[in-house]
């Protein structure tokens, strides 16, 4: 049986919990956190990440290892400081607290009072610092693990609510049986606790899958860890954990504020803004969410274009209008294979249906995505392999002449050379040719970049949901900015590059991309043909498979045009798209084998 997302995630979540229960049990009997049983525990979701990465995927790929963009490091380490700014606000506009005038005494070998922001950004970085020891053994498992696994079978919502309260749980025991926030009482600790965690998820959530580095929460988490000394000029200076930053559970705060009501008042407080971080979380991510009730404004035809005799539709799987205004068609021959077939799998028509010519007879296995570059030429990829033929990107002329291949002639690999099952192509203006590649559960996530002439250039993407990251890279398309859409279908959005693979952006409210069409006006065209049931490909439950139409400048999306079966369990939509310049939109249907027209009324 071969091992699935959700079996690796309750393989991570028996093991986290199966280590962690030896730490427990020294904490509870000593009823109070020492160093190194801490630092133990927090690193038993690290450990059982790793061990069920290399086990499962013989890798530690999808981790989030590299750094990322500065901004979302930045972003994660101020976070912390504005929550608490907020509180502290809170606590001085009511009155139920003040601060002292002048800023902190460090002790008596210091001497001298620096003042109140100095204090909080020196402690701030130093507990970060300090902290990364400590958070980063939870942050490979919760983050670096948990959540990017989560995404790929969940929405943001459930992935948010879900790895929160894994993480709710795991603190648990110590809340209850040690002194962990240990000057409330219990049920009220455990209640507002647990509230805060689950708001704060959906911030560790975004930040690791906007991102794609677990670094963002390594820093947010030593953020929010941060240690408060309570700072005297006595020699004898106490320290507090807060378990929040800038929230001492002292009566009196370390920051000079002392709060009348101590920790049941902190406590109200901060929930108050975790309810706001967990409201904007949410709101946030329902604005990104595809619509069923967007206008439709299309008037369909079905089974369009003249066939050879003799020959039916097969699987359609790409449409590609051309420069003189006809019109490409691919499909796989007979029902959904091209392998052995005689049948041409590309048929060129006028703007009318009229068939004009066929080619390709013999080359392909499994035809899959196209393209056409400015000077006419067809590109076709096939996403298939058999008796050597496949794993490869065809080049044709406008007369349906050979003129480059990539790849190697029914080899797969994941070497500059080769490919392995490629879904589409797309070409810039230089000539430069960009092929994603694989398709479902193949060896490579991955877009491959290519000189005109077919030279290898470089490549971006490996297995996973985070930034940059992808699963089952299905499409691509350029805007006139020259930026690159790739449809990542597993996880269910659109990824933005740039042509050196520097991640720009991810798009949510477009659906479950299998096919993309951007024409001349940044109109931008995506196919949904798999959302409904959950077949275990990850698919979006709930929502209707379609042609959703918006802009590629801003995102918004404008339009549907539904499919025929759109709430159908089966994958039954159009996966290729094509629009020609009188603005007439064609969809490729694989399982139902046609080609529809979709004419503006």
């Amino acid at each position: 049986m071969s091992i699935t997302t959700r079996h690796r995630l309750v393989a991570f979540l028996v093991l986290t919990f199966a280590l962690s229960s030896i730490f427990y049990v020294r904490i509870a009997s000593a009823g109070k956190l020492k160093m190194l049983p801490v630092l133990g525990l927090m690193w038993c979701p690290g450990a059982a990440a790793l061990i069920v990465r290399l086990v499962s995927q013989r890798n530690l790929r999808g981790t989030g290892w590299k750094w990322g963009a500065t901004r979302w490091q930045a972003l994660s380490y101020l976070l912390p400081p504005l929550l608490g700014a907020v509180v502290y606000g809170l606590v001085w506009l009511t009155g139920i607290g003040s601060f002292t005038a002048g800023g902190l005494a460090l002790g008596k070998d210091v001497g001298a009072h620096i003042p109140l922001p100095v204090i909080i950004v020196l402690f701030a970085t130093a507990g970060v610092l300090q902290g990364v020891v400590f958070t980063l053994g939870e942050e490979i498992g919760w983050r670096g693990f948990l959540v990017p696994e989560l995404a790929q079978v969940s929405s943001f919502t459930k992935t948010a609510l879900i790895s929160g309260a894994a993480w709710s749980v795991y603190h648990y025991p110590l809340i209850l049986f040690a002194d962990y926030n240990s000057r409330a009482p219990k049920w009220f600790a455990l209640l507002v606790f647990t509230w805060m965690i689950m708001a704060s998820s959906f911030v560790y959530a975004w930040l690791r899958l906007k991102s794609g580095s677990i670094w963002t929460a390594v820093i947010l988490h030593g953020a929010h860890e941060v240690r408060h000394h309570r700072v005297r000029r006595r020699p004898r200076a106490r320290v507090y954990d807060s378990g929040t930053l800038f929230l001492a559970p002292a009566r009196r705060c370390s920051c000079g504020c002392s709060v009348r009501g101590g920790m049941l008042m902190r406590h109200l407080l901060t929930a108050l803004v975790a309810v706001g971080m967990l409201g904007s979380a949410v709101l946030a991510q329902v604005s990104d969410a595809p619509r069923n009730d967007l206008p439709q404004p299309y008037r369909t035809t079905r089974d369009w274009g003249q066939l050879p005799p003799g020959v039916k539709w097969a699987a359609v799987t790409a449409v590609e209008p051309a420069p003189d205004g006809t019109i490409y068609v691919i499909h796989r021959c007979v029902a959904n294979s091209c392998a052995g077939r005689p049948e041409p799998p590309i048929l060129q028509f006028d703007s009318s249906g009229k068939l004009l010519k066929t080619f390709g007879e013999g080359l392909f296995v499994f035809p899959h995505g196209a393209t056409v570059d400015r000077h006419g030429n067809l590109w076709v990829t096939d996403a298939g392999g058999q008796d050597g033929k496949g794993h490869q990107v065809f080049k044709f002329s406008p007369e349906g002449k050979v003129l480059m291949t990539l790849g190697r002639a029914g080899v797969s690999g994941s070497t500059p050379d080769l490919l392995d099952q490629p879904t589409d192509v797309v070409v810039a203006p230089s000539g430069d040719i960009f092929v994603t590649d694989s398709h479902r559960n193949g060896k490579n996530n991955r877009v491959v970049r290519f000189t005109a002439d077919g030279r290898y250039v470089k490549e971006w993407g490996t297995k996973g949901a985070g930034r940059g990251e992808m699963s089952e890279p299905h499409t691509i398309a350029m805007d006139s900015r020259g930026r690159l859409f790739v449809g990542d279908r597993e996880n269910n959005r659109i990824e933005i590059f740039d042509q050196d693979g520097h991640y720009l952006d991810e798009w949510r409210q477009f659906g479950r991309p299998s096919g993309i069409f951007i024409t001349r006006d940044d109109t931008i065209y995506v196919t949904d043909s798999e959302s409904g049931r959950d077949t275990g490909a990850h698919e979006l439950a709930g929502i209707r498979k379609g042609i959703r139409i918006g802009s590629a400048r801003d995102g918004t999306v404008t339009a549907f045009i539904e499919e025929l079966e759109s709430t159908s369990p089966d994958h039954s939509g159009a996966e290729g798209v094509g629009v020609d310049a009188q603005g007439n939109v064609y969809g490729a249907v694989v399982r139902r084998q046609m080609l529809e027209r979709h004419v503006k009324k």
